[in-house]
């Protein structure tokens, strides 16, 4: 697959909201409801970690590493 040329005009996001990590919620459909609510010009994908160990950042961050053998 060939290489695309980047946009001519870079990102600029003028001061543009964002998040990153939890949220306080079980449902997805909410948690995704509130982002696209208040954060629609640069949203995020929130960890739910009231859903269970598989979605606290240091699963998510430090899984990858020990099954590619690092630790």
């Amino acid at each position: 697959m060939p290489l695309q040329s980047p946009p001519t005009t870079p990102f600029q996001p003028q001061a543009a909201a964002t998040g990153i990590g939890s949220l306080p919620f079980t449902n997805t459909q909410t948690a995704l409801s509130l982002i696209a609510e208040h954060l629609p010009e640069i949203p995020h994908w929130p960890q739910l970690p009231q859903r269970g160990r598989c979605e606290h950042f240091i699963h998510q961050f430090l899984q990858p590493m020990v099954a590619c053998g690092a630790f």
